[in-house]
């Protein structure tokens, strides 16, 4: 905001400025356009159709009145055949999940076009750049569904050098000091100097060009940019909206990804200057949007493993090593009992309690949900299709879940905290409690953490029937060989040795249990010093989860520092 300050006193009025989440701008913005281009072509994919409806919107010097050839189809778009008989033997409609879109730039971007100089002291050593590769084109690469920490190249001989990056802390960790007093302002990652790029499309792709000798804004280049933007629209859309990135970031990984697609004599200076961002959100401590961009940008698989080490550890001295800086105002302490005491038994006072503590305290307890009016919404779009499946495919990303305030959905707390216990939420809180175990162990000294210890361990036997202290030095062992991404060495842990156990206690919850959870929210929020703790977004549902899984923390503090999200 105070950079869109800076601007207006410059005089750059004439630049957009959305309030609210950017996507839901775009979503409005397209919406008519993409139903009237669906009345008079029905075989168009309308994900498609919204994908290059929005670069139209966010570059309309570019494609300003360009018409769309029938049909707007790719090789990601649902097939024409109807669903199979019951018990039948036909295949079914494929599916589309747009973040494996994001993988495959991710897994080329940089792999396949940037040679990265490395700053060594003040001296470099220039690199030829690599020869591209006849499997260099994106659309042809095989796409690892809901799985985006497969390595792209393993098998490569020569992977280009990884640019300079902190390593991850030796041994052992931060210490204790690190954790009380690390600046915000350190970076976990440091950029190259150099980028250069030679895009294979200048190759392997024939861009048909328009009238005005642009690309068609229907051209297959130009189609996967605008489906890749679009997940990262997305991905950034699920934050809560002032954690989301600006509007400048944004463009940038548009224009990038359009240079990369397009061949774009340009790009190279585009990958740099990306990669200056991403080391911007580092030392901001913005790990949700530098984890964001940094899918775009990973130049070999040891850089990529160095890189998540260093967003893993930063992102935990973040959690546990920051206090609040103000404390509350005088009367905010009664009047929060009282709100409390209203929203046990009226929903609308319920909402009225989370507004408030996001005003008044600057503490934001979000649910991650979908708004059902947008997804009726947007189903009506899609119906509009005669593709085959093409309702399920569409939805099943637009509307995104997102972080928000239970006050911005149409439902109750009850009915969002029941929705949001799923099988994957259950694992995304398991396994937080399982990198909070590991954290406490590597950091040096006497951290103030080590009475949570003794919690996790207890809570994993009786839950789980594991010796959590027993698989410590195993899990030690794969997170220093620097061989795996950290959610690889997580999730395989996890379905070796939790998955079976944590669905089972899931499906035993009821909704009178789920209503207890929220309850002991109350009771946490009643007893937690709120002048101590940091100003920010919190995962409401995982305190819900709290009460459910049975977890008391040594202290309240405990439970926020765990909850927050960053």
């Amino acid at each position: 905001m105070f950079k869109r300050f800076l601007e207006f006193l410059k005089g750059d009025s004439d630049r957009e400025h959305v309030e609210g989440s950017y996507l839901s701008h775009l979503l409005d913005q397209v919406e008519p356009s993409v139903v009237e281009a669906l009345k008079s072509c029905p075989q168009h994919d309308p994900l498609l159709l919204v994908a290059i409806e929005i670069l139209r919107t966010t570059d309309e010097e570019r494609w300003p009145e360009q018409e769309i050839r029938h049909p707007l189809v790719d090789a990601e778009s649902p097939g024409h055949d109807p669903p199979p008989p019951p018990n039948g033997d036909a295949d079914s409609p494929s599916t589309l999940d747009i973040t494996e879109d994001v993988e495959r730039v991710r897994e080329n971007l940089v792999d396949d076009l940037v040679d990265t100089e490395e700053a060594s002291r003040g001296e470099e050593e220039t690199r030829d750049p690599n020869e591209p590769r006849e499997d260099d084109d994106p659309s042809s690469n095989d796409l690892d569904a809901q799985d985006t920490d497969e390595p792209s190249r393993d098998e490569s001989p020569e992977p280009p050098e990884a640019p300079d990056s902190p390593p991850p802390p030796p041994d052992g960790s931060p210490s204790a000091d690190e954790l009380a007093d690390q600046p915000v302002d350190e970076p976990g990652y440091e950029v190259t100097s150099t980028v250069e790029v030679d895009s294979p499309h200048r190759q392997n792709h024939e861009v048909s060009p328009s009238q005005d000798g642009l690309p068609r804004l229907d051209s297959e280049p130009v189609l996967q940019a605008g489906r890749v933007f679009l997940g990262v629209l997305i991905e950034n859309d699920r934050l809560p909206v002032d954690m989301q990135m600006e509007l400048e970031d944004i463009e940038r990984a548009r224009d990038l990804l359009l240079g990369y697609f397009l061949g774009s004599d340009e790009v190279g200076q585009q990958a740099q200057a990306m990669l200056e961002t991403v080391e911007d959100k580092f030392s901001e401590g913005l790990y949700s949007q530098a984890e964001i961009l940094l899918e775009l940008f990973e130049s070999d698989r040891s850089t990529r493993i160095e890189n998540d080490r260093n967003l893993f550890y930063d992102e935990m001295i973040l959690r546990f090593g920051e206090h609040r800086r103000h404390g509350m105002q005088t009367g905010e302490s009664s009047e929060l009992q009282s709100r409390i005491e209203s929203a046990r038994t009226d929903d609308e006072a319920e909402d009225e309690l989370f507004d408030w503590l996001a005003e008044s305290s600057f503490l934001s307890f979000n649910m991650l949900a979908r708004d059902l009016d947008e997804l009726e919404r947007w189903e009506d779009v899609a119906a509009h299709s005669s593709r085959g499946g093409v309702v399920e495919d569409f939805t099943s990303v637009i509307p995104p879940e997102r972080w928000r305030l239970p006050s911005e959905f149409s439902r109750s707390l009850l009915e969002l905290a029941d929705d949001y216990i799923s099988p994957e939420q259950v694992e995304v809180y398991i396994l937080d409690h399982v990198k909070t175990c590991y954290f406490v162990l590597r950091a040096m000294g006497d951290t103030g953490l080590e009475s949570y210890l003794d919690v996790f361990f207890d809570w994993f036997d009786e839950a789980f029937g594991v010796d959590g202290v027993a698989l410590m030095p195993d899990l030690y062992q794969e997170m220093t060989s620097n061989e795996r991404l950290i959610g690889d060495v997580f999730g395989e842990l996890y379905a070796e040795h939790l998955a079976e156990d944590a669905e089972a206690i899931r499906r035993q919850w009821t909704r009178r249990d789920v209503e207890s959870g929220i309850a002991h929210f109350y009771e946490t929020l009643e007893s937690a010093p709120l002048d101590q703790l940091r100003p920010g977004h919190y995962n409401l549902g995982h305190f819900i989860l709290d009460d459910l899984f049975g977890l008391e923390y040594p202290t309240s503090r405990f439970a926020f520092n765990m909850h927050r999200l960053s």
